[in-house]
């Protein structure tokens, strides 16, 4: 190729081909060589995995040949073999480690093979060493020797006695292998003979009895612990036969023995049981005897007739007879004997107790047997009579209880018997009407069942003498009366009665006490005159002096008449309504008035107000009603008839009339007092009408703009640009003068100003900047004089001339950046916000960035920064402040003292370096824990400690962790990593658990790691324990390698489970090793190095770890002490290791000891002379520890003893830690030993457990943990020693936890069955349950609870209360509860809530808190807390609850009731009159009926208090009515057409006199002129809704037309037959009440035939409308009258002019009325309701109705609201000219050449149309049923308004022809328009041109905007 570029692009292509040809130069090789594998004997499993390779290709060159040669020990060659010479697995054939010698085994035991393995190819061979270590497997049991034991032990031999030694031998290699373990499988009876397991020695560890067992044949077991079982093992039996001996006494089986029995019981006593367990029938023949030894009279009644026999015979005995020294606690009556058996040899005796319980075998006697008395009737309640008396012989209280009781003859419980004590007392008052005297049974009996068995009867007479008890009571109270004022007349009716019997009693006298509570009322008003009679005479009452008053301002007079009957008396209160009469007349205050108008007010100005006050007392005849009767020319001025308010109307000119002086009357509306004058007299003042006018609309000006940079020479001065000036046109001097001038508009900085004669100037030069305003448009206002002033306005614009005058300037003054610490060299920063100089000037220089103060550059543009070295050299840094400069590059202004400035800018950036966030790592150690934990570890103990690594600096490498998992048993610490137990871990026995550990550091965001770690927890509730503190040993130099020199053991209190088999045993590696190792199983220590070596030492000493194969260590170390004996000691050196740092120190060696605590005192400690190189002599101790002094003595021969005792309270394991310092004479130096002695726990202290008493409430749920029951006991002392297992006996109420010593319940407490249970003996065992015990006693009792709920009687209840009475007691609720215990005995209400009723349906829901009632706990006393409405609620049903407590937590214990609470009515409503217009034709006959009146009474329907009476109370307006039926009828009146009458109209309900509400109303009767009616017929689909379609008909068209319309009776009229579809209708005035003729009410009719389609939407078709024919005059007798012809004829000339003049008049008015349609309301938001209810009933006309319109029709014709439009149409006259609109002052309407306008559909929506008209296109001319337009705003334009394109084709008719008379149905389509070129070549302009400008520019918003309010 060429090398013509970065690649070679030229090139051309061959190939080449070389074959290498292979040969063997590569030789096998073993991979993994040597190789060892680790087998158990017996094992015929291949050895497989050492594998060669050969890396030759050639498969000949590749092929392996394999060949073992066995090198020692020889016999392995049977054992080992390569059967396929190309593989390598070795075979393996029945490997026996017995076979090896011990120059074949390895210092750990197993034999040793070592073999050669030979590969070869052919040509090369590779060897290989290989191993095989042969484990020696427990595979040859023990074996007895003898097979048999036998031997013959007599019974009496003492415990501990030595019976055989077993022996047995195990061929097996290894020591582990060969431990001989012997055990009793079985035979041992109870346990009496104890067989050490490593000796063999079999001895007695209970005394024997040949009665229980004769002999015993035993197995005897040789075993090696190598599993869970033995498995490896042999069996022997052993045969032991016991000698008997006699060593048994008779004994009382059941002693002491007690008897309960009735008293009269004569059954004899049996039961009691003496045995003996000689089985010689001589030595059990037994005798029995017994002595009575108390009472000694019990002697005849107990007697044993047969001794061989243990029953005792009773006769008769009487628990009467017994003394007070032989009755128990209890009552009963005490026997004791003593009973006696013998066998002839020995005699046991036995106490025997005979408890005799009384019996009711004696009745009750009364004495005496009657009993009588006479009673005042007046005797208060609890007045005692007499007690009765009975006595009972029984002789226990409970026997002799005595119940009293009245079983007959207590008429009306009048009497109660005290049931315990027999006192006799009234719980009624008596009634001597209603008995006269009482014959009693009373009974005394003893209550021992349901009913009373035992008992006697006495008599009791009780005779009731009488007195005066009754008093006088009004009937009918409270009384009331209405009245009017000034009235003299006798309240009647007043009625009260006396119940006494005797006349004397009855004679009753009357008094009257007035009183009002706001103002007292003279006595003389209301009098009693006779004091026999309650008649009240009544004079002059004045309304005016009374101030309470009721709802219809009647004054309330309220009053107590008492009555007497000389003893009692009785009040009642008394109110009487006054009604105010018209008595006062009104009067001026003041009379004379004085204002001021300003001539510029506006119409509804209000001027003063004039005051009038009337004395009345009720607001109708305090009516007053002003008027002006003078001084008010051309009604300037117009006065409010009810307010007195005197209102401008104008117009006013100040100076034409300058005051006006008005008169003004006020008078009551009845006439019934004179009208009286005052005077107003009222100025006009000045406005100020006229705004300045500036002379120019718009004035000009420059300015120079500012610059700062150069000298202020070079910027233009502050000075004057102009001046403006204004005039005012008012000529009044104050308002026509022009004070001042201001700038309102443009100048938000406020840089120009104006002064007060218009000279403008610039006030803030420096704030005109040309780049950022060029120029300024101010506003310029002139003011004048007024209050507040009027002003006009001007426009000032002022132009701005640039200069340069800005520096560069920078966006911000401080960016900021990040870069991260890992960023490369060149990385461009991101910098917010991004950087931005401008110099700010029109024509802007070039400007240059630069950067300092850290390794990064800009770019001259100054958009990109970037690194100028990679981060990581500035990583120590944690921010960079830098320097940005911007400098101008325009030459030629480096001079800043002329006006061309130089400048330059500078602005900071704060680069942060942002460190990387890692997560930590977890080191590799995490793997490493025990998965299995025993379940006895303690809460607290460190499981295993995680630990995360994070190398990140600050917050990013602090590490926090946290657990998930584990199910609350394990915790972690967030800071160090230790994973806990948080929780007891006995209860999760078998249970797994996965914790999950989150390892996160407190970066931003933190980043975490996480692990997870799985623990399962084994029932292991004891830790291994060694079987001994110290173990020693001894060993010489010559110890060959793999001696077993000692073997330390370990116990597990767990087993059998966690057998002694499974503890593994572990030593720490000790710098430098120590030629020792230890067999992890066995804990067999073995010498693993030659003990000749130089590093020897003479004594070692280690610690070994016990572990239960669950990793955990709980129990201290076991210390090794290993003696050289033959090393040659260094002199002067104590020689023992020191621990605590594993290392060895040849001339400072401490000791560490364990003791028990109860090591005796002189027990040796440790013997200093055995851990020297030489001896020594003078022993001492120089120091100690606290107490060590006191409790050890040091010796000067080097032993160390105890001399105190040891015990401490030390909360340890180890009791207490003493160190002694020990120093001796060597030679001539000192040397010294430091010896530690660990004091360890002792079980010698038993639990302390306290006696409990609680009383459990009964009906406590089974399950519940009774806390107070929980045994705790207490034990001083440590560790496993203090683990207590608590038992109870059963059977007991309660099971325990044998761990927590919670006591939960077992059973159903019912207290009525057990109140007390026997004593529970309850033990605590320390050692969990293996050590120590103490018992005590559980006493249960069983509390009361409320075990029945009270309840209510009855269930449901009623009460019952008027509405409106004031708040107060209502009732009681009656509760029962059968519990007699407090607090279980006490009821207490509630009320939970309720719903009330009207008329049998809801009306509310109501909980307690808003509830109208509330109950008192306590007593269910019923009150109500506002008075109540019977109106909104008749009913109420309130929950009520009973319940023994007042606390939510009892609530359960309860019953729930029903209340029902009746609301009765009152007449509280006055009646209201629904009538209020009717229409009658004119000339009504006597009778003629007019209209029902009809009303409405909010009380209760079909009471009185509803029931409603009418009455007309002026008679005389020739009507009258029903007063019942509210019937309204003609009576004489003969009104004509036209007028109106107004019946005044009283409606009272018909409660009684003086008790009766009324109102009034006024009824307008109008009077009609029946030949103007108006005849509507409803079509024939209309009939079942007809009288709802005459009702919407009517008022829809009252509505529409703004008339009053009336539905007559004309039907029912003259001889006429009529449809019922025809409706008549009468229009009128609404304020002449004068009637339209009927062609004028049909034009209004076609006028809103649009409500047609809605008639018919609502389901109203309407067939015809027509006028009312009426009936033709009859004709009467033509009376000649004769006329001269000269008079004729100028009658004639007359009539015909006047005909012409009608002709003329008509026709003018009809073309008016064609041209002049007004539309007026069509529909009212109101009436939607009444639409809703019907639904379209047709879609198609089925009638010729000229005026029927169909529903879908909708484009020619549509009905729009008046809101939208309201605009008059006229007939075109072709002169191209607008016409004003009727409608509106200034709203044009233009011909209909030019103005187009949309027919839309009628949306009905009510709401306005939009503006639709818009630039015609063609002429059209639409109807005004299909016109709609909007009339809009008056926007200012001096434009009309402009016309649209109509939306679809337009359909033409003539305005001259009415849709309403089209004689088809429906509305008649429009031709479409010819064009007319005139019209269309005509401009809008053209047309808007001729109209004036002021009233077409303008329309006038408010008259647009209003709406016809009719």
């Amino acid at each position: 190729s060429n090398p013509d570029g970065l690649y070679y692009a030229n090139y051309s292509v061959t190939t080449a081909y070389i074959f290498v040809n292979e040969c063997n130069n590569n030789p096998p090789v073993f991979v993994n060589c040597p190789h060892e594998w680790v087998i158990n004997e017996n094992n015929n499993s291949a050895l497989t995995g050492i594998l060669a390779t050969d890396a030759n290709i050639n498969p000949v060159f590749r092929k392996l040949t394999y060949s073992l040669v066995v090198q020692s020990p020889l016999i392995a060659a049977t054992w080992f073999t390569i059967p396929n010479p190309s593989s390598s697995d070795i075979a393996v054939n029945s490997v026996d480690r017995e076979l090896f010698t011990s120059a074949d085994i390895d210092q750990v035991l197993r034999g040793v093979v070592i073999m050669r393995m030979d590969v070869t190819d052919g040509k090369f061979t590779h060897t290989c060493q290989v191993t095989v270590y042969v484990l020696d497997v427990n595979d040859n049991p023990p074996v007895f020797n003898p097979s048999s034991y036998s031997l013959y032990l007599n019974e009496c031999s003492p415990i501990g006695t030595p019976v055989l030694k077993v022996y047995a031998t195990d061929a097996d290699a290894t020591p582990q292998n060969r431990i001989i373990l012997y055990t009793i499988t079985s035979g041992n009876t109870n346990s009496s003979f104890a067989l050490d397991l490593y000796t063999g020695i079999m001895t007695t560890q209970l005394l024997l009895n040949y009665v229980i067992t004769m002999s015993y044949t035993m197995s005897l077991k040789a075993s090696n612990p190598d599993g869970l079982y033995y498995a490896n093992y042999s069996v022997t039996t052993a045969y032991i036969f016991v000698n008997e001996c006699n060593n048994n006494p008779p004994v009382f089986v059941n002693c002491p023995h007690e008897w309960v029995i009735n008293e009269n019981n004569n059954s004899a006593l049996t039961g009691i049981l003496a045995t003996d367990a000689n089985i010689n029938p001589v030595f059990r023949k037994l005798t029995y005897s017994l002595v009575v030894q108390s009472p000694l009279i019990a002697a005849t009644w107990f007697t044993i007739p047969n001794p061989s026999s243990s029953d005792i015979a009773v006769n008769s005995v009487d628990r009467e007879l017994f003394t007070s020294a032989d009755i128990d606690q209890v009552l009963r009556g005490v026997v004791i004997m003593r009973m006696d058996v013998t066998d002839g040899k020995f005699t046991h005796t036995c106490q025997v107790t005979v408890y005799v319980l009384d019996v009711n075998d004696n009745p009750p006697v009364f004495n005496p047997s009657s009993y009588s008395l006479y009673l005042n009737e007046c005797s208060p309640i609890g007045t005692p009579l007499f007690t009765v008396y009975a006595t009972d012989a029984d002789a226990t209280p409970q026997n002799r209880i005595i119940l009293y009781a009245i079983t007959s003859g207590d008429t009306n419980n009048a009497f109660r018997l005290d049931m315990h004590t027999g006192n006799m007392t009234t719980q009624q008052l008596l009634n001597y009407l209603i008995t006269t005297n009482y014959t009693m049974s009373l009974t005394a009996s003893n209550p021992d069942g349901l009913y009373y068995t035992n008992y006697s009867m006495a008599r009791a007479d009780v005779f009731v003498i009488e007195c005066n008890v009754h008093g006088p009571v009004f009937i009918g109270c409270p009384y009331y009366w209405v009245i009017n004022e000034n009235t003299i007349t006798t309240l009647t009716g007043i009625v009260a009665t006396d119940v006494n019997v005797n006349p004397q009693l009855r004679s009753l006298m009357y008094s009257l006490n007035a009183q009002n509570p706001l103002a007292p009322i003279p006595l003389t008003w209301f009098t009693i005159p006779d004091p026999l009679s309650p008649n009240i005479s009544v004079n002059s009452v004045d309304r005016e002096n009374i101030t309470e008053v009721d709802s219809l301002g009647r004054g309330i007079v309220t009053m107590t008449i008492y009555v007497t009957d000389g003893k009692y008396t009785s009040a009642c209160q008394i109110t009487v309504l006054v009604v105010d009469l018209n008595d006062n007349p009104p009067i001026f205050n003041p009379v004379n008035y004085a204002a001021t108008v300003l001539e510029c007010s506006l119409n509804g100005t209000t001027v003063n107000t004039i005051y009038a006050t009337d004395a009345d007392a009720t607001a109708v005849n305090r009516i007053i009603i002003f008027t002006i009767v003078g001084g008010n020319p051309n009604s300037t001025f117009a006065l409010d008839q009810s307010t007195g308010v005197v209102i401008a109307l104008g117009p006013f000119d100040i100076c034409i009339t300058p005051s006006y002086t008005l008169s003004i009357s006020a008078a009551n509306p009845d006439g019934l007092n004179n009208s009286i004058l005052a005077t107003d007299a009222i100025t006009v003042g000045c406005c100020n009408e006229h705004s300045p006018i500036f002379l120019s609309s718009l004035y000009n000006a420059t300015v120079l703009e500012y610059n700062s940079l150069v000298p202020p020479t070079c910027s233009q001065p502050a000075g004057s640009l102009l001046s403006v000036s204004a005039t005012d046109g008012d000529c009044c001097p104050v308002y026509g003068n022009v004070t001042g001038y201001s700038i309102i508009g443009g100048d938000p900085l406020g840089i120009f100003t104006i002064n007060a004669v218009g000279s403008v100037g610039v006030a803030y030069p420096q704030l005109i900047d040309y780049e950022d305003t060029t120029s300024y448009l101010l506003t310029i206002a002139a003011m004048d004089g007024g209050t507040p002033p009027l002003s006009g306005i001007a426009r000032l614009s002022v132009t701005v001339t640039p200069q340069h005058n800005h520096c560069p300037v920078f966006g911000v003054l401080v960016y900021t950046a990040s870069v991260h610490e890992d960023a490369l060299n060149g990385a461009v920063l991101q910098i917010y916000p991004p950087i931005t100089a401008n110099e700010g000037d029109v024509t802007n220089p070039m400007i240059s960035f630069s950067i300092s103060g850290g390794p990064f550059n800009i770019t001259s543009d100054g958009s990109i920064v970037r690194t100028t070295m990679p981060v990581t050299y500035i990583q120590s840094r944690p921010y960079y402040l830098l320097t940005i400069n911007v400098t101008e590059l325009q030459i030629g202004r480096e001079n800043t003292s002329t006006c061309t400035p130089y400048c330059n800018a500078t602005a900071l950036l704060n680069v942060t370096v942002v460190p990387i966030n890692t997560p930590c790592i977890f080191t590799s150690d995490w793997v490493n824990y025990c998965p299995t934990l025993a379940s006895y570890i303690p809460v607290g103990s460190v499981v295993k400690t995680v630990r995360c690594v994070d190398t990140d600096l600050g917050l990013n490498g602090k590490v926090s962790y946290y657990m998930y998992g584990g199910n609350g048993y394990f915790g972690i610490d967030a800071i160090t990593g230790n994973i806990t137990v948080a929780s007891s871990l006995v209860s999760s026995v078998s249970a797994q658990y996965t914790i999950t550990i989150v390892a996160q550091d407190q970066g931003s965001p933190p980043l975490s790691a996480t692990i997870t770690m799985s623990f399962s927890i084994a029932l292991d509730l004891n830790p291994p324990y060694f079987t001994r503190t110290v173990f020693k040993a001894s060993a010489s130099t010559t110890t060959p390698i793999g001696t077993s020199l000692l073997t330390v053991l370990a116990m597990d209190d767990d087993a059998p489970l966690v057998p002694a088999g499974s503890i593994l045993y572990t030593i720490e590696p000790w710098t430098p090793p120590m030629p020792f190792s230890l067999d992890a199983t066995t804990g067999r220590v073995y010498v693993n190095s030659s003990l000749s070596a130089a590093n020897i030492q003479p004594f070692y000493t280690f610690l070994v770890k016990a572990l239960d194969g669950y990793c955990w260590q709980a129990v201290p170390d076991a210390i090794v002490d290993i003696t050289i004996v033959d090393i040659v000691k260094p002199r002067c050196v104590f020689s023992a290791p020191y621990y605590q740092s594993r290392t060895w120190l040849l001339y400072t060696a401490n000791f560490s000891v364990g003791l028990w605590e109860n090591a005796i005192i002189g027990s040796l400690v440790i013997d200093l002379q055995n851990y020297t190189s030489t001896p020594l002599s003078n022993f001492s101790l120089i120091s100690w520890s606290p107490g060590a002094n006191t409790r050890f003595r040091v010796y000067s021969n080097g032993s160390i003893v105890v001399q105190n005792t040891l015990r401490s309270a030390t909360p340890d394991f180890y009791i207490a830690t003493y160190n002694l310092t020990v120093a001796s004479q060597c030679d001539s130096s000192i040397i010294t030993t430091t010896i530690s002695i660990y004091v360890l726990d002792v079980n010698d202290h038993s639990p302390v457990l306290n006696n409990i008493s609680y009383c459990i409430p009964e009906y406590t749920p089974i399950g519940t943990n009774i806390a107070e029951l929980t045994l705790h006991a207490t034990d001083v002392d440590l560790y496993e020693n203090a683990y207590i297992v608590y038992t109870c006996t059963q059977p007991a109420p309660v099971f325990v936890n044998a761990i927590t010593g919670v006591v939960t319940l077992s059973t159903t407490l019912n207290r009525l069955v057990i109140n007390q249970y026997p004593l529970v003996l309850c033990y605590a065992t320390d050692r969990n349950g293996r050590g120590r015990t103490t018992a005590n006693y559980l006493n249960i009792t069983v509390c009361p609870y409320v075990n029945h709920s009270p309840y209510l009687q009855p269930e449901l209840q009623n009460m019952t209360i008027c509405e409106l009475q004031p708040p107060g007691l209502i009732g009681k609720l009656l509760a029962f509860d059968v519990d007699t215990v407090v607090p279980f005995s006490v009821i207490y209400y509630s009320i939970l809530g309720g719903v009330s009723y009207l008329d049998g349906k809801p009306s509310a829901a109501f909980v307690n808190q808003t509830f109208p009632f509330f109950v008192v706990q306590t007593d269910g006393l019923v009150y109500t807390t506002t008075p109540l409405d019977r109106d909104t609620v008749d009913q109420y049903y309130i929950t009520v609850q009973v319940s023994n407590s007042d606390t939510a937590a009892m609530k359960n214990i309860s019953t729930i009731g029903t209340l029902v609470i009746n609301v009765c009515d009152v007449n509280n409503h006055p009646p209201v009159i629904n009538s209020s217009l009717v229409c009658i034709a004119q000339h009504p006959v006597v009778g003629t009926p007019v209209t029902v009146l009809t009303a409405t009474d909010k009380d209760v329907a079909d009471t009185p208090f509803s029931t409603v009476w009418f009455w007309i109370t002026d008679q005389t307006l020739g009507f009258t009515t029903d007063n019942v039926t509210g019937l309204v009828m003609a009576n004489g009146y003969n009104g004509a057409a036209g007028e109106n009458v107004s019946l005044p109209i009283l409606a009272y309900d018909n409660y009684g006199t003086y008790l009766s509400l009324s109102s009034t109303a006024t009824l307008e009767v109008v009077v009609y002129d029946t030949c103007s009616q108006v005849v509507m017929t409803l079509c024939e689909s209309s009939q079942t809704v007809e009288n709802v379609c005459k009702d919407l008909i009517t008022r829809m068209l009252s509505e529409a037309t703004g008339f009053g319309v009336c539905k007559t009776h004309s039907e029912n009229v003259g001889d006429t037959v009529h449809a019922l579809t025809d409706l008549y209708l009468y229009f009128y005035n609404n304020n002449t009440y004068k009637a339209l003729p009927s062609q004028s009410a049909l034009a209004l009719i076609d006028l809103n035939s649009n409500l047609l389609t809605y008639f018919q939407r609502s389901g109203c078709c309407i067939k015809d409308v027509k006028p009312y024919t009426c009936p033709a005059l009859p004709l009467s007798t033509p009376v000649p009258i004769w006329v001269p012809s000269s008079i004729a004829g100028l009658l004639a000339l007359i009539l015909s002019m006047v005909c012409c003049v009608a002709c003329i008049a008509t026709s003018y008015w009809c073309r008016k009325y064609k041209k002049l349609k007004v539309s007026k309301t069509v529909l009212k938001r109101s009436m939607t309701s009444q639409l809703e209810q019907f639904s379209y009933q047709s879609e198609v006309n089925t009638t010729t109705n000229p005026l029927w319109v169909s529903p879908y029709e909708v484009d020619a014709s549509t009905v729009y609201e008046s809101q939208e439009l309201t605009i008059d149409m006229f007939q075109d006259d072709d002169d191209d000219s607008a016409r004003t609109s009727e409608t509106t002052q200034h709203n044009q309407l233009y011909e209909s050449q030019e103005l187009v306008i949309d027919v839309l559909t009628d949306d009905g929506d009510f709401d306005y149309a939009p503006l639709m008209t818009n630039t015609p296109a063609k002429n059209t001319l639409y109807e005004s049923q299909e016109l709609k337009i909007e009339v809009g705003m008056d926007d200012d334009d001096l434009e009309p308004v402009p016309t649209k394109q109509p939306a679809k084709a337009s359909q033409e008719r003539k305005v001259e022809k009415n849709s309403a008379l089209d004689p088809k149905p429906g509305p008649s389509k429009q031709a479409p328009a010819k064009p007319d070129s005139k019209a269309s070549a005509k401009t809008d302009s053209k047309a808007s041109a001729k109209t004036d400008s002021k009233s077409s520019a303008k329309t006038d918003s408010k008259a647009s905007a209003k709406t016809d309010s009719k």
